[in-house]
C-alpha cells in the first residue's frame, strides 16, 4: 500500500495548549478522511503538512517529501485548500489563479480551465474582495486544483457552500480520484459529506490517534449490531427477519432494509435469504462515523484506564 501521507511522534505546543501530543497516522492513495472533534489537532496537522508550521519533535511526509525541508517542492506538486482562504482583496480572480499557476509551473490556459471546472469562469474579472463567503471557498478550492497536483489536501472544504456546489465537489472528488489518480486527504466536521467519498479514515482526538484504517473495516469494528442490506425484495426480506426471529427491522426505504442483529444472525439471513430467492445486492454496518468514532473513543478509553 502506497502511503501519500506519513505523520510520526508529531508534537506541538502553542503556549499551554498541546495541539499534537504524539500523533502518527498514514494514508494510502485514494480519497481519505481526517475524523476529530474541534481541538483535536486536525488544522494543525494539515498547517504542518503544508509547511506553514514546524512541529516541536516528529516527522511528517507528503510523498515522500519531508513537509518541512522540502516544503516549496511539496507545496508544488501538492494542492492545498486551508480553512481560511487568504488573498489580496484587490487582485481579480484570474490574476491571482495566473499567478499560482506559475509558481507551479504551469499555464495561464490550465488556470482557466481549472476555473471553469469549478464555476468560477464568469468571475474571472472580479476582485477577490468583492466575492461571497462562497465563492471565495471555491477559488480556494481552484488554487488547490491549479497544476494537476497528485493529492490534495482540504480543510473543512464545504465551509460556506450551498447544497448544490456541496453534492459536485463530492463528485468532483470521486471522478478526479477514479479517472485521473488524483488522491484526496479530507478533514470536514461533515461526517455525512465525509462517508459519501471516502475509503480510509484516521480518528484523532486531543492529538493522539484512536484508530485508523478502511472504511469498512472502522465499521465492522465500531459499528455494533445495526446493518443496511439491499435487497431485491424488501417486503419478503422484512417478512424472512421477523418470521425467522433472527433480528428486528428499524426501517425501510425502497430496496433498503435496515436490521439490528448480531453477526452470527446477520449470516443466517443472508444464507436463509438466498434460499429463499430474495437477492441481497449490499450491506453493511448501519454505523455512521460518528457512531464510530464515540465507540472507538470509548474503547481506547477503556483500555488506557
Amino acid at each position: 500500500m502506497r502511503r501519500v501521507v506519513e505523520v510520526r511522534g508529531l508534537y506541538k505546543r502553542f503556549g499551554r495548549i498541546e495541539a499534537l501530543r504524539g500523533l502518527s497516522a498514514h494514508f494510502p492513495r485514494g480519497v481519505s478522511g481526517l475524523v476529530g472533534p474541534n481541538g483535536s489537532g486536525k488544522t494543525t496537522m494539515i498547517h504542518v503538512l503544508a509547511g506553514l508550521v514546524r512541529p516541536d519533535a516528529g516527522e511528517a511526509r507528503v510523498l515522500g517529501l519531508d513537509c518541512w525541508r522540502e516544503s516549496l517542492e511539496v507545496r508544488r506538486r501538492v494542492g492545498f485548500l486551508l480553512e481560511e482562504v487568504r488573498v489580496p482583496p484587490h487582485v481579480t480572480v484570474r490574476k491571482y489563479l495566473e499567478r499560482v499557476a506559475k509558481l507551479k509551473g504551469a499555464s495561464a490556459a490550465d488556470a482557466a480551465e481549472v476555473a471553469e471546472r469549478v464555476g468560477l469562469a464568469p468571475y474571472l474579472s472580479r476582485r477577490v474582495g468583492t466575492l461571497s463567503a462562497g465563492m471565495l471557498r471555491m477559488l480556494g478550492l481552484a488554487q488547490a486544483l491549479v497544476g494537476d497536483p497528485e493529492l490534495v489536501v482540504m480543510d473543512e472544504p464545504t465551509a460556506n457552500l450551498d447544497p448544490i456546489r456541496r453534492a459536485a465537489l463530492a463528485d468532483y472528488v470521486r471522478e478526479a480520484w477514479r479517472e485521473g489518480g488524483v488522491s484526496f486527504l479530507i478533514s470536514s466536521h461533515n461526517l455525512l459529506e465525509l462517508e459519501e467519498v471516502c475509503e480510509w479514515a484516521a480518528l484523532i482526538h486531543e492529538g493522539r490517534l484512536i484508530d485508523q484504517g478502511p472504511l469498512a473495516e472502522l465499521y465492522s469494528k465500531y459499528g455494533g449490531d445495526e446493518y443496511e442490506l439491499r435487497v431485491s425484495d424488501a417486503a419478503a426480506f422484512s417478512r424472512l427477519v421477523q418470521e425467522l426471529g433472527l433480528g428486528e427491522v428499524l426501517r425501510v426505504e425502497g430496496s433498503l432494509v435496515a436490521v439490528r442483529a448480531t453477526r452470527e444472525s446477520l449470516g443466517r439471513l443472508l444464507l436463509e435469504a438466498s434460499r429463499s430467492g430474495v437477492e441481497v445486492l449490499s450491506f453493511r454496518p448501519a454505523s455512521g462515523l460518528l457512531r464510530v468514532f464515540r465507540r472507538a473513543l470509548s474503547e481506547v478509553g477503556a483500555r488506557a484506564s
